[in-house]
């Protein structure tokens, strides 16, 4: 797997990408302590409307970047981005926050649409998976770098610094792209698929008409409404629920989620190989991975913890840990799946859509959480525990999927593959 300056800045940006998604949720309490017309409930509430507009507004650049070049365009969205966090650190209540919010959401939202297309388009079908796992380590890491920041410099300093980081980090990446050039996929025949072609209204007809497409988005939907939520407030769990201080909930998080930095990869490969010995042998992977990852992590969160019983806490860190493994796996290999039976001018479009679907499943996750937390008196703990019985009642949904999986997925999806 060919790893270019193309490849890396990409996965910068899907670094940021991940980070912008954990500033605010792991500072709400110290939010609401420094600015008393701000609820913790409050905050969680424009965590959810940042990823819904950032959901829709992916489909707005997807638009955008049929007419103009996807390097430009992540140029301007990353400073929009990059300004917008930067004007955040001035909130003085809800409406403000909520304002600044909105409009780095929309910056943010053409983040990865674009990269998952990019990415698609530079690897052959074999390797994909390789390089979707490693996009998903990517942002995993980013993922946590928002919690690690928030976590520790919130104690000597005030909750602004994490934004101030993040906003110098998106100024630096603007000027970085400059650099970037444009991939251009030669496993396209040329006279048919031109390196602009990203995205095409046009496509959408090909795409609904494909059961499977639809099938699996509803799939992928559903399961981010079950889970959407439940890294994004782990450490609000450990704080809240068990007086955890920030430093030491961070150190948790990273503990339980860090096995998702090798989860795309190991099942990824694992996929690759399940792939060319069976039918559907990405999503028998993936099906066992979900029905693992809920069942340990609702062993876990049912536990109660105290940092008094050592044996409780290393048991919940187990099981925990392992559950957040066997879920890493779900967005690498949905992608893959995607891009092994779409042709290479459908997936922009694709991604777009699912990328959309992710962030509104994410978005009524933690307005699920947001309601479990006020119906059981402030407690994280109980939402927790439903949202992970859901996950492992959706990942029935992915059955029926095996049922129409197309044959013949490791032919080159450009040549265009029919499912059944």
């Amino acid at each position: 797997m060919k790893i270019n300056r193309s490849f890396i800045l990409i996965l910068l940006l899907t670094f940021f990408s991940g980070t912008l998604l954990t500033l605010l949720s792991p500072i709400a309490i110290d939010i609401e302590k420094a600015i008393p017309q701000i609820t913790q409930t409050d905050v969680h509430f424009v965590v959810s409307v940042f990823l819904m507009v950032g959901a829709l507004s992916s489909l707005f650049w997807a638009i955008l970047v049929e007419r103009f070049a996807p390097k430009v365009l992540l140029i301007i969205s990353t400073l929009d981005w990059a300004t917008f966090e930067f004007l955040t650190i001035f909130t003085t209540n809800v409406f403000s926050l909520l304002f600044f919010q909105i409009f780095a959401a929309i910056g943010f939202g053409a983040i990865l649409p674009i990269t998952f297309s990019l990415i698609a388009n530079l690897f052959e079908p074999e390797n994909r998976a390789k390089a979707f796992g490693l996009k998903e380590t990517i942002f995993i890491i980013g993922y946590g770098s928002g919690f690690i920041l928030s976590g520790f410099l919130i104690g000597p300093f005030s909750w602004i610094m994490p934004l101030l980081i993040i906003s110098i980090g998106g100024f630096s990446l603007s000027f970085l792209l400059l650099f970037f050039k444009e991939p251009v996929n030669t496993n396209i025949n040329t006279q048919t698929i031109t390196s602009k072609r990203w995205i095409n209204l046009k496509d959408l007809h090909q795409i609904v008409i494909n059961k499977f497409n639809l099938m699996i988005l509803s799939f992928y939907f559903v399961m981010w409404i079950a889970f959407g939520a439940i890294a994004q407030f782990f450490t609000n769990l450990l704080r809240n629920d068990y007086n955890f201080s920030p430093p030491m909930a961070t150190i948790f998080l990273i503990v339980v989620f860090c096995g998702q930095i090798p989860s795309g990869i190991v099942f990824g490969n694992l996929a690759d190989k399940w792939l060319k010995r069976k039918k559907g042998g990405r999503l028998k992977v993936l099906l066992l991975c979900l029905i693992c990852g809920s069942i340990l992590n609702t062993i876990g969160f049912a536990l109660v913890i105290s940092t008094d019983n050592f044996s409780t806490i290393i048991l919940f860190l187990t099981l925990t840990f392992l559950g957040s493994t066997f879920l890493g796996a779900l967005d690498p290999l949905t992608q893959t799946t995607i891009s092994d039976i779409n042709p290479s001018h459908l997936r922009s479009t694709l991604f777009a859509i699912f990328e959309c679907f992710k962030s509104l499943g994410r978005s009524l996750s933690i307005l699920l959480l947001i309601t479990f937390f006020n119906a059981f008196h402030s407690q994280y703990r109980p939402g927790y525990i439903i949202l992970m019985v859901l996950t492992l009642l959706f990942s029935i949904f992915l059955v029926p999927l095996l049922n129409y999986y197309p044959e013949n997925v490791l032919i080159s999806a450009d040549n265009t593959i029919k499912s059944q």
